[in-house]
């Protein structure tokens, strides 16, 4: 579990390698370290290198990959509204997909 102090300042570093400004080597090898033992720390630095790699405002699919978290399971109605589409899907049956029963 990470203090409240370290995470602020991990995630404030992970946020200037998304934004593709200056971080120090003695920075990265801090969140590094970090990174190979917390799958929380793994997923954001892999989220801002993606971001670091693709740059620019993301639209459609691509939105909904940068939005995406693999510590949170996506339901359908969330993969609907990430990509910003309202229509409904074909054959999506909510209880089907959710293993519930109508």
């Amino acid at each position: 579990m990470l203090t409240p102090s370290t995470r602020i300042r991990l995630q404030t570093i992970i946020e200037r390698i998304a934004r593709s400004e200056p971080v120090s080597l003695k920075e990265r090898i801090y969140v590094q370290k970090f990174a190979d033992r917390d799958p929380s720390v793994w997923g954001w630095l892999k989220k801002a290198q993606r971001a670091q790699q693709e740059g620019g405002e993301k639209t459609g699919l691509d939105r909904f990959l940068a939005r995406s978290d693999p510590e949170v399971p996506l339901t359908p109605k969330m993969m609907i509204s990430a990509i910003g589409s309202r229509e409904p899907l074909h054959g999506y049956d909510e209880a089907k997909v959710m293993g519930t029963c109508t």
